[in-house]
């Protein structure tokens, strides 16, 4: 079956909603921001969110053999490895990080 023939049919059935094909970079880019992604013929797919926004998160600043740890609030969703912006709770200055589990952010 065809994207355009799918089109069809979700139009069809629901003539209210706008649907718009994602060609090339577009659905690409589209998919990698995704939270979940359902498909009825093949095993559902998740992106690996380990932080949502507005997520507390523990801040992380490592310097030589100092640590520092802070409080905050994820301002976006982020994957382990991917950079994530976070609110410092102490002086509510956005800073800016890597995700690294669940809950956790280390600056890099």
């Amino acid at each position: 079956m065809t994207c355009w023939r799918l089109l069809d049919i979700i139009t069809a059935h629901e003539p209210e909603k706008v649907v718009t094909p994602l060609l090339g970079d577009n659905f690409y880019n589209r998919v990698k921001q995704a939270h979940v992604i359902v498909s009825t013929s093949e095993p559902q797919l998740y992106a690996n969110v380990i932080i949502r926004k507005g997520d507390k998160v523990t801040v992380v600043t490592k310097r030589g053999a100092l640590s520092v740890i802070h409080q905050g609030i994820a301002l976006q969703d982020a994957s382990k490895g991917e950079r994530v912006r976070v609110k410092n709770n102490g002086s509510t200055r956005t800073i800016q990080g890597e995700a690294v589990s669940a809950g956790r952010v280390e600056i890099l």
